[in-house]
C-alpha cells in the first residue's frame, strides 16, 4: 500500500500539506517542524516595549506635574485675591506690612504683605507673596499692587 504522501515531503501535520498537493510533487508552502520565536525577535519585541513604556512613563510623570502645578496657581490666586480685598478694605494709615497663614482651610499655606513707599508723593507698593510650604519648589505666588495714598 502506498503512502498518499512521500516521506521526503512535509509532515501530515502540515497546514500547506494536502494530500492532492503531495501526489502532484508540488507544495507552495513550507512548513518547519520547530516553532517558536529566536532570540533576535525577542530581543527587539523587548527593546521596542521598553522605549514605548518610557514614553508613557514621562508623559504621565509630565502630566502629573503640571497638574500639581494648575493646582497651586489655582488656588494661590484665589487665596491672593482675598486677601488682597482685605488690604483695600483697610484705611490707608492701617496699613501695615505683615505675615501669616489661611488657618486650618489651607494648611502649610502662608501670606506676607510688604508695604513700601513706591517713589511717588501719593503712592504705596503693596507686595503680597502667596507661599505653600509642602510644595517644596516654585511654591510662590507674588501679586503687587500699587494704592493711591492721599495724605
Amino acid at each position: 500500500m502506498r503512502q498518499p504522501w512521500p516521506v521526503r515531503d512535509q509532515p501530515p501535520n502540515c497546514p500547506h500539506h494536502t494530500p492532492e498537493r503531495s501526489m502532484s510533487g508540488s507544495s507552495s508552502g513550507s512548513c518547519d517542524t520547530q516553532s517558536g520565536f529566536t532570540l533576535l525577535e525577542v530581543m527587539i519585541a523587548m527593546s521596542i516595549l521598553a522605549i514605548v513604556l518610557v514614553a508613557a512613563y514621562q508623559s504621565q510623570s509630565q502630566s502629573i506635574a503640571m497638574s500639581t502645578n494648575a493646582r497651586f496657581i489655582t488656588t494661590a490666586s484665589l487665596l491672593a485675591q482675598g486677601k488682597m480685598v482685605e488690604i483695600e478694605s483697610q484705611t490707608p494709615a492701617n496699613m501695615i506690612s505683615s505675615d501669616g497663614d489661611f488657618g486650618e482651610y489651607f494648611p502649610g499655606w502662608h501670606w506676607k504683605v510688604e508695604i513700601a513707599d513706591s517713589g511717588g508723593r501719593y503712592m504705596k507698593k503693596v507686595v503680597l507673596t502667596i507661599t505653600d510650604e509642602p510644595m517644596g519648589t516654585n511654591n510662590t505666588y507674588r501679586v503687587i499692587l500699587y494704592r493711591m495714598v492721599p495724605r
